[in-house]
Parts: C-alpha cells; sequence; structure tokens
C-alpha cells in the first residue's frame, strides 16, 4: 500500500488496529480470519427470505468484453444486464402479484417550473440555431474554396487543350507545307 507525500500515516496506528483485528477474531470465537469473513459475509447477505420481503433480483449473465477500454461496449454490457434484471424482476412481481406500475391517476409535480422549462428550451433553441448557422458559415467557406479550386481548374484545361490546338494546327500547317515542297521538286 503506497501513500502520497499528503498522507501521514502513523506506523503505531497501523500496528494497534491490526493488534485488534487479531483479537477481535479470537474474541468472537473464530480460529482464522477466513472464518470471520465469511460470518461477515452471512450477516451483509441478502436473505433467502421470500422476494415479497427483499424485492432483490440477481442477473445470472456475466458481462464478457472483448476491450475492457471500450466505453460503448462497456455501457451496453451494463444497460443489458440491468434490463435483464428489470425484466426478470417485473416477471416476479406479476408472479407474486405486487404492485409496481404507478397509477393512471398518478401526478408528479415538476421540480422547475413552466417558466424555467421555457426559459431552458429557449436557450437550448437558439444554441441549436448558433450550431446550425456556424456550419452552415462553414459550407459555405468550403464551397467558395472548391469554386476558387474548380475555376483554376478549369482554367488550366482551357488553357492546356489551346496549346494543343496549336500544335495540332502547327504540325497540320508544317505536314501541308513540307508535303507541297515535296510535290515541288
Amino acid at each position: 500500500m503506497s501513500f502520497s507525500d499528503d498522507e501521514v500515516v502513523d506506523q503505531q496506528v497501523v500496528d494497534e488496529l491490526t493488534l485488534i483485528a487479531k483479537e477481535s477474531v479470537k474474541d468472537k470465537g473464530f480460529e482464522s480470519k477466513e472464518e470471520l469473513l465469511l460470518e461477515m459475509i452471512n450477516e451483509i447477505s441478502i436473505p433467502k427470505e421470500g422476494f415479497k420481503d427483499v424485492l432483490a433480483v440477481t442477473v445470472d449473465t456475466e458481462i464478457v468484453l472483448e476491450d475492457v477500454n471500450d466505453d460503448l461496449q462497456r455501457e451496453s454490457s451494463f444497460y443489458q444486464q440491468a434490463l435483464s434484471g428489470y425484466l426478470k424482476g417485473r416477471a416476479q412481481c406479476a408472479k407474486e402479484d405486487i404492485p409496481c406500475d404507478r397509477p393512471r391517476d398518478y401526478f408528479a409535480e415538476m421540480l422547475k417550473s413552466d417558466d424555467h422549462m421555457a426559459r431552458i428550451k429557449k436557450r437550448l433553441i437558439s444554441e441549436e440555431a448558433k450550431i446550425t448557422k456556424a456550419q452552415e458559415r462553414r459550407q459555405q467557406r468550403e464551397f467558395r474554396k472548391k469554386g476558387k479550386k474548380k475555376m483554376r481548374a478549369e482554367s488550366i484545361t482551357a488553357q492546356n487543350r489551346r496549346k494543343k490546338e496549336t500544335k495540332s494546327n502547327v504540325q497540320r500547317l508544317r505536314d501541308k507545307y513540307v508535303k507541297k515542297a515535296r510535290q515541288g521538286r
């Protein structure tokens, strides 16, 4: 066990606590710490009485993760395990006729007033509008950039086409004059 510099641990206190723990094992009539721990587990464990008394559900499905650092997979498996526990508990409640639905005429008072909720809604809508405007401006910038690049590319291709036409015209005229010169000999 390591302690940071902030924490000061008095070794005497640790030794005294260890001695008290050893004495409590002997005082309670246990021969080993394992027996004491098993007794403590039995004290805090869920009693094996009826479901109606305890309302506790144990899920048998085990969580198996390919990557423990994958938050989405981990949360999804927790959700699936909780959902199976809910379904199991709900079925058990139905089996033992334990009411678990809220009455239809139940009125739950809101923690926040309607005015407060209206302000929150207005703020959320304005934030969403700001985000939308920012995205539109970003798209316009991209279109302008692409437009300039497209215009530049079109002008370069037009120049290249004119060069090819000029070269082909020059070559055609050259061939024409060479042909006339050969015929004139």
